[in-house]
């Protein structure tokens, strides 16, 4: 893995897992929670802010 994706967590997260930005941290870092829809936590994380991307739910026309 390379080292701009070093903040990643070991472990395979499951699909459809929804990122959150809960805190944030010195030096422009952001703690990032990764929960299913339920709110179940399977990983949190500590990510630099030049690796987040802005992801927006809502409807989606058909």
């Amino acid at each position: 893995m390379s080292e701009d994706f070093a903040w990643f967590p070991t472990c395979y997260l499951k699909e459809m897992l929804r990122p959150c930005v809960v805190e944030t941290l010195a030096g422009g870092v952001f703690d990032v929670e990764f929960s299913d829809e339920s709110g179940k936590t399977y990983s949190l994380t500590a990510i630099p802010a030049d690796s987040l991307i802005a992801l927006r739910y809502g409807p989606v026309a058909a």
